[in-house]
C-alpha cells in the first residue's frame, strides 16, 4: 500500500467519526486507530472479551457490536425479539446477532442489568464498536 493512500484512509477516519479501520490483503495487513477520536471507554471487567464499555459521567454501559454486519434483533427462525426495554439479562446473554454474509455472530450482554434502549435498527447495517444496547447496571437475579 502506498503512502499516500494511507493518507487519504487516516483522513476519511477522522471525517467519518471512526475510530479504526483495519485491512487485510493476501500479505499485507494495516490496522490504523485514530488517536482522540474515541470517547471515554472501559475495557471489560473481566478482561477477557476485549469488549469496551463507555465510561464518561453518567453513561449506561452497553453492548457493543464485536464485528461489522446487519443487526438482527431476533433469530432469523423466529418472530420473538431476544431481548426488549425492561428485560433483565445476565453477562454474556445474547441480546441480539450480527450476520456477515452467510454468518451469525452473537451479541452479547456485557455486564448484568435491565435493558434500558435499543440503540440499533433492526436490519440495519452496523459497524465494529457500534452501541446495540444500554443497560441499567443491577443484579439478574
Amino acid at each position: 500500500m502506498e503512502l499516500n493512500e494511507i493518507q487519504q484512509l487516516v483522513a476519511w477516519l477522522e471525517a467519518s467519526g471512526m475510530r479504526s479501520l483495519e485491512l487485510n490483503r493476501p500479505g499485507e495487513c494495516l490496522r490504523l486507530k485514530v488517536p482522540g477520536s474515541n470517547p471515554a471507554r472501559v475495557a471489560d471487567p473481566d478482561g477477557v472479551s476485549g469488549r469496551s464499555t463507555p465510561a464518561a459521567a453518567g453513561a449506561k454501559p452497553v453492548a457493543l457490536a464485536e464485528a461489522a454486519g446487519i443487526f438482527l434483533a431476533a433469530h432469523p427462525m423466529r418472530n420473538a425479539p431476544f431481548v426488549k426495554i425492561g428485560d433483565t439479562v445476565r453477562k454474556n446473554d445474547v441480546v441480539g446477532l450480527l450476520k456477515t454474509g452467510l454468518i451469525y455472530a452473537p451479541v452479547t450482554a456485557p455486564i448484568e442489568g435491565v435493558v434500558s434502549k435499543i440503540v440499533a435498527t433492526n436490519g440495519a447495517m452496523i459497524g465494529f464498536g457500534s452501541p446495540v444496547l444500554e443497560l441499567d447496571p443491577g443484579s439478574a437475579g
